[in-house]
């Protein structure tokens, strides 16, 4: 039994291609500054002067703000990416293992052929020397040998690489429900992130 390629490539395909996403950004900091009647915002690595009436507000965002579990999420979705390595790392081999023994057979196969057509035009030659003729009998046998050798070869790496594909099936699914989690918890912690920097921008002196 023969494996299809299109079958082999569906699954495939289901390895994590894409990368995860970035961890999430860290908190905003507030740093007071009372006698200016001012605190100083740091977010996206830099700093604005905001007058002391946005503090609360923007307190408030960071309150609500849930960093804590999205990075919690985040680790989580790293750990089962972990996880999934080393099965798809032995995917990886069964492939390897594969387009090796794909190529023995190609190779076999156009040296097959090539030797049926160098007796059949040795055969319709004028002058034909049996010994020749012989020689070129055995190459065919052993070749055919070969092939057949090598096709079995073949025929098992892609069953060795079906197995390993469908190993890591449900590695796949725990790595796609862990970054859905993380996906979701990091686009509400990124909205908050927006709101905070609205604030800065809109009312705060950049430094």
């Amino acid at each position: 039994m023969r494996i299809l390629p299109c079958l082999l490539l569906l699954a495939a395909a289901m390895l994590g291609a894409e990368e995860p996403p970035a961890a999430p950004q860290t908190l905003p900091i507030v740093y007071p500054q009372p006698v200016a009647h001012c605190f100083i915002l740091r977010i996206d690595n830099r700093r604005y002067e905001l007058d002391n009436q946005f503090k609360d507000s923007v307190a408030l965002l960071m309150g609500s703000a849930n960093y804590a579990p999205t990075k919690a999420l985040y680790d989580v979705l790293k750990r089962t990416i972990a996880e999934r390595a080393p099965i798809e790392a032995a995917v990886t081999r069964a492939q390897t293992q594969l387009n090796l023994a794909t190529a023995k057979v190609e190779k076999s196969r156009a040296n097959l052929d090539s030797l049926k057509q160098q007796r059949n035009l040795y055969r319709s030659s004028d002058k034909v020397d049996l010994q020749e003729l012989l020689r070129l009998d055995n190459a065919i046998i052993n070749e055919t040998a070969n092939l057949a050798r090598y096709e079995e070869m073949e025929e098992k790496a892609q069953l060795k690489l079906a197995d390993a594909q469908k190993a890591v099936i449900p590695y796949n699914e725990k790595v796609q429900l862990a970054q859905d989690k993380y996906v979701a918890a990091l686009k509400d912690y990124e909205r908050t992130l927006g709101e905070i920097r609205a604030i800065a921008i809109a009312n705060g002196k950049a430094l």
